[in-house]
Formats: structure tokens, C-alpha cells, sequence
């Protein structure tokens, strides 16, 4: 346990070695956010109602509370993997007596800690502040923190994933990027899941992204029965156990084929 609390704190001291680099991306997520509401507001303002009976109110607020919890979820975990890999520093951490996915974890988890402080505290309270009136939510606080945790650990263990493709692809950063794209869009980071074409939605509806970011964030800005938010549980559920069974089983297989490139 000592040595993932040592990595937690070495990945918030990394984090704070660049104050400069945190500030920025502070500023670019606010901008982002920024132009994602006033491109929102024009569209309501234009057209009056979009898609189907989602109002202004409720798309604002899943606008707002998608970008806080993208603030929350962000982190580096496929980059600082692939890069371990193709180095070959992993053959470190496979020495030592300890769990590389929780030293991953743990290294995620550091993130975690200065995204809150740095990104998510300021964004709410840009939010409160200049958004208030699209800061609109329903009483389902514990439903959605237990939503954003499963969607918050399926995010790592997805992650883990795609990062340890670079035990095959040595150079895995076109397939991340493809992959991320593809990401932001079936999560509704983007655009929200509710406005999705009939097709999409089906899709959508078999793959783990939306699980990630729509389901908690519907869960607190929408009106969502008990019903529905507990099979929205339950399939968030199901994606942590199955990603988890799946990263268990590319990790023996990634291990069996490591190549450690330059000796």
C-alpha cells in the first residue's frame, strides 16, 4: 500500500512541476466550455426546441456538468503506458513486488487529485458565476456520484487498454487518436447522447463510452425515474466487469509478448 501512496504523491508533485502547462489547460477547457454554450444557446435561440423534448435548460445543464466531469475523468494513463512500454521502463515495475495496474491507478488517481483542485473547483465556480442559469439539477446527488465512480473506473480500466496495445504496436498513438475521436463522440462529450440520430443511439447503446460521461450526467441534469437510473446502473456494472475480465486478459497476453525494445 506504501508504494501506491508514494506513486500518488510522486504523480502530484510531476503535476505541479509544470504550473504553467495546468493553467493553460484550466483556460482552454473554460474557453472550450465557453464556446459550447453560446454555440448551444444560438441553436435554442434559432430553432427553439432541438431534436425532440429536451429543453434549453436541461441541454445547458448536460452541457455544464459533462465538461465538470470531463475536468474530473481526464487523464494521461495511455500515453504514460505506451510510452513505459516502448522505452521499456515497465520492465521496472514488472520487477518490483507490486501491481502494475494499481501503480497505474495510482498514477491516475495523483491526476485525479490536482484535476480537482486546479480544473473542476475553478470551472464550478466560472460556472456559478457566469452560467447560473443553465445550473439547474435534480436531487439524484447519490445515484450520480455512485454513476460517476463506475464511469470514473471504467475510464481507467479503457484506458489501461488501449495502453497496453503498445505491447503489439510499439508506436500505438494513430490508433489513440482514432480511438479517441471516436471516444468524445459515442461518450456525448461532444454532442449529447439525446440528440443522437435513432441509428446512433443504438449503437451508442452497445459500446461502454456513453456509460463513461452521459449516464451520470443524465442521471443529475435530466428527470430520470428510478427504474431507469437503476438499469443505467446496472449496465454501467456490467462494462466495469466486463472490461475488467477483457484488461485481464490482455495484460497476461501483453506480457507473454513483451519486447523490450534496444536490449
Amino acid at each position: 500500500m506504501r508504494a501506491y501512496i508514494s506513486n500518488i504523491k510522486i504523480s502530484v508533485h510531476i503535476q505541479l512541476m509544470y504550473p504553467f502547462e495546468v493553467w493553460m489547460k484550466v483556460i482552454a477547457r473554460l474557453l472550450f466550455t465557453y464556446l459550447q454554450v453560446v454555440l448551444w444557446e444560438t441553436l435554442f435561440l434559432s430553432n427553439g426546441q432541438i431534436g425532440n423534448s429536451f429543453s434549453s435548460t436541461e441541454t445547458l445543464s448536460y452541457i455544464l456538468m459533462v465538461n465538470l466531469v470531463y475536468t474530473f475523468m481526464f487523464g494521461n494513463v495511455i500515453s504514460w503506458i505506451n510510452d513505459q512500454i516502448r522505452t521499456g521502463n515497465i520492465l521496472y515495475d514488472l520487477l518490483r513486488p507490486v501491481n502494475y495496474c494499481f501503480l497505474s491507478a495510482s498514477r491516475y488517481i495523483g491526476e485525479t487529485i490536482i484535476n480537482i483542485c486546479f480544473k473542476t473547483i475553478p470551472m464550478i465556480l466560472v460556472s456559478l458565476i457566469f452560467w447560473r442559469k443553465w445550473m439547474v439539477f435534480n436531487d439524484h446527488w447519490l445515484w450520480f456520484s455512485i454513476s460517476l465512480l463506475l464511469g470514473y473506473l471504467i475510464n481507467y480500466f479503457y484506458s489501461y487498454i488501449i495502453g497496453l496495445l503498445a505491447f503489439w504496436l510499439i508506436e500505438s498513438w494513430p490508433l489513440n487518436m482514432f480511438l479517441s475521436a471516436i471516444y468524445k463522440l459515442m461518450s456525448g462529450m461532444w454532442i449529447p447522447v439525446f440528440l443522437f440520430p435513432d441509428s446512433l443511439k443504438k449503437v451508442s447503446a452497445f459500446m461502454p463510452y456513453k456509460y463513461i460521461y452521459s449516464t451520470p450526467v443524465m442521471i443529475i441534469s435530466n428527470e430520470m425515474s428510478s427504474v431507469e437510473i437503476y438499469i443505467e446502473l446496472g449496465i454501467q456494472f456490467f462494462w466495469l466487469i466486463f472490461i475488467v475480465l477483457l484488461m485481464l486478459i490482455v495484460w497476461k497476453a501483453g506480457k507473454r509478448h513483451l519486447v523490450i525494445q534496444g536490449g
